[in-house]
């Protein structure tokens, strides 16, 4: 069983490989690797809120909903674009909380 590796795409990070985790007891395959997940979120979100309007960028439950609804069309916008440019084969999708603010999962 070949061990999947690829290049992380991120301008946060050169020289990072993302590796697929094996479990053997199970022969479950995880892509990427459980133990990089939080490295990635950290970076993705950076690419995303780094190159917004520090208000934009802020956005919580206490914004109003104009606010939110422009930060939920920048998440579809960037993990649309990422997503089709990405040769990691990574999949980003924004999440709505309970109070319809945008996340990165």
């Amino acid at each position: 069983m070949a061990t999947k590796i690829a290049t992380f795409d991120s301008i946060y990070k050169s020289d990072f490989a993302i590796v697929e985790e094996h479990r053997d007891d199970k022969k479950i395959r995880l892509y990427p690797h459980t133990d990089q997940l939080s490295f990635i979120l950290k970076a993705i979100n950076e690419e995303f809120k780094g190159h917004m309007p520090p208000k934009i960028a802020r956005v919580d439950h206490r914004a109003s909903d104009f606010e939110k609804e422009i930060l939920s069309v920048s998440g579809l916008l960037f993990c649309n674009d990422i997503n089709g440019s990405r040769a990691d084969e990574l999949q980003f999708y924004p999440l709505l909380d309970e109070k319809k603010v945008t996340h990165l999962p």
